[in-house]
């Protein structure tokens, strides 16, 4: 299916239309100003998917009216590129990076959430069923060995079987963990973009699966030496203060060190593990590009962060049970925010209203390097 190009009216961002929308109204996105839809031969393209940056002469926009009630019902065309931004695109890694606000992907999210809670708490019990497994999996391996060969008298023979077995198990359940999260990540992104089957990109290509897995090492590294760091300065600190007073120094200040180090890393890293699944950065890659998204909405980065704290913290206070529901609600929020603020295609349900629509492809493979 075609589509056609056409800079809004109400604030010159330009939109992606589908051609069969030619004579319609149409709504912008960012700044929700209704407009009719002229079709330009010039304009028409055979991608529906491409970013929409090909030039559009100013003689080509519309004369439509500016603006709309704020109680208008959602308008039969949607604006495929769904960008809530008017400041100009910044190129950050691969990707075209436009400032958001926090308002408009919580209104995206809910929408999305309400429509499509079944996929996303159809993955979420995939995710902690599979979870559970690998837990019990481990305590049955684990202490079967142990008590095997301690009730045969054994002792040494149950310390090396654990120990082998540590050593094969661990790099196990680092590959099933990372192919886990991959997958749900890619689910999550197939649910905001509305993909006909967004559990079946919960079983990603490998390609990835190593990618989130060799960026989680580096990532870890990263941490590891910070904690190294700090724990020299709290051992100087103790030293100096005394045997007495250094558990209780070290106590306190490990306790705010974790709360603050847990902040920031979520606060810069949010974008990280959607960078890589939707398949457009390499496994060193998505720590800069996510560093550099989160820095370029540096606000609605921080209320991103605090609302998925709140969420977390809302479903375990439900005795856990919550999390089944505050859990695809947090991931969910942090997908549409990437999506948003990396100007890629969200099926945002207030606007999409046509079945002709064709939906989104599954996200590219690319780049081939890690």
């Amino acid at each position: 299916m075609t589509t056609i190009q056409q800079l809004c009216p109400g604030c010159g961002r330009q939109l992606q239309l589908p051609a069969e929308a030619v004579g319609k109204t149409a709504r912008c996105p960012a700044c929700e100003a209704t407009f009719q839809v002229t079709g330009n031969a010039a304009d028409v393209q055979t991608d529906p998917w491409a970013a929409g940056t090909a030039p559009v002469s100013p003689g080509s926009a519309p004369s439509g009216s500016f603006g709309s009630s704020p109680g208008a019902g959602p308008s039969p065309v949607n604006p495929y590129q769904p960008s809530a931004s008017t400041s100009p695109a910044v190129t950050i890694g691969p990707y075209q990076v436009v400032d958001v606000s926090f308002e408009q992907i919580f209104q995206t999210s809910w929408a999305i959430f309400q429509q499509r809670w079944v996929n996303l708490l159809l993955t979420t019990l995939v995710v902690m069923g599979v979870g559970i497994a690998m837990v019990a999996l481990f305590f049955l391996l684990f202490g079967g060995v142990g008590m095997f060969f301690g009730a045969a008298g054994a002792d040494g023979m149950s310390v090396l079987a654990i120990v082998l077995g540590a050593l094969i198990f661990i790099p196990a359940m680092m590959l099933l963990s990372g192919y886990i999260w991959t997958g749900w990540g890619r689910a999550i992104i197939a649910i905001a973009q509305d993909h006909p089957n967004p559990l079946s990109e919960m079983m990603p290509p490998m390609s990835l699966v190593m990618r989130v897995i060799l960026s989680s090492l580096l990532i870890g590294a990263i941490v590891l030496g910070t904690v190294m760091f700090f724990g020299i300065f709290v051992g100087l600190l103790g030293a100096a203060a005394g045997p007495d007073a250094a558990a209780t120094l070290g106590g306190i200040v490990g306790v705010v060190f974790q709360l603050v180090a847990q902040f920031v890393f979520q606060f810069f890293m949010w974008p990280w593990l959607y960078s890589i699944c939707c398949g457009k950065s390499t496994a060193m890659g998505a720590i800069g590009d996510s560093f550099r998204i989160a820095m370029h909405n540096k606000l609605t980065s921080l209320l991103i962060v605090v609302v998925s704290i709140g969420l977390s913290l809302v479903g375990t206070l439900m005795c856990y049970v919550g999390l089944l529901v505050t859990t695809p609600a947090s991931m969910l929020l942090t997908a549409v925010a990437f999506l948003m603020m990396s100007s890629q295609y969200v099926a945002d349900p207030r606007f999409v209203s046509d079945p002709g629509f064709p939906r989104q492809q599954p996200p590219p493979q690319q780049p081939a390097g890690y």
